[in-house]
């Protein structure tokens, strides 16, 4: 199990990546529509983020297994994967 824990950390870290942009996503089209400061942070959209990034501050910053490294490069692909794709399909849903 030890030797494809690198070949899964990645995948569940692009899993967790894409929730992240659901969900962060979610929160800027609300605040985009609501305008009211209580949605900053009423919201869910915040919470994981944070939540993940305090997860990867405690656990890169010392002795860790190589799998985490791998996990957290795939928390930060999904963002850099999405982004084009739901921009291009907001665009697309827009144009008649």
């Amino acid at each position: 199990m030890d030797s494809l824990l690198p070949f899964i950390a990645p995948v569940l870290g692009f899993f967790l990546g894409t929730l992240l942009v659901s969900r962060v996503g979610g929160w800027v089209q609300v605040i985009a529509s609501s305008r009211s400061p209580v949605v900053l942070v009423l919201h869910s959209g915040p919470w994981p983020l944070a939540a993940t990034i305090y997860a990867a501050y405690f656990l890169l910053r010392s002795a860790h297994a190589p799998a985490w490294e791998w996990f957290f490069a795939g928390v930060g692909a999904a963002p850099i994967v999405w982004t084009p794709i739901l921009i291009f399909l907001a665009r697309r849903r827009r144009t008649p």
